[in-house]
């Protein structure tokens, strides 16, 4: 969905504003305080760069236009670094194991019993 900013050029933007406003009703409560920053700021970045490079010169400055594009797709590192679900530990890796373990033997089992 990020990657979809790329769009930001485009008359399209409005649509994966919306898109990704959808996306954040459903998944923000999943997301780190920075990570939920960083989203809400690249969809305002995002909605705006299209008119910020339609400026004239002078106005227009180089260095404000990276800016504002550096802080669309800063949001997909800050998502990635942010999502708020805990590890597993260590038993919890050892119970997932042995339980692919057993999946696979049943499934080794089966095939062996219609040879």
């Amino acid at each position: 969905m990020l990657m979809n900013f790329a769009t930001a050029h485009t008359e399209r933007i409005s649509e994966v504003v919306v898109e990704c406003q959808k996306w954040w009703n459903g998944n923000c409560l999943y997301l780190s305080a920075g990570a939920r920053g960083a989203f809400h700021v690249a969809m305002q970045s995002a909605l705006g760069h299209k008119d910020i490079l339609a400026l004239r010169v002078p106005q227009r400055d180089a260095n404000f236009v990276m800016q504002n594009w550096h802080r669309i797709v800063a949001a997909g590192d800050a998502i990635v670094r942010g999502v708020d679900l805990p590890s597993l530990g260590e038993e919890e890796f050892k119970s997932i194991s042995q339980a692919t373990e057993a999946e696979q033997g049943a499934a080794g089992d089966a095939r062996n019993a219609r040879a």
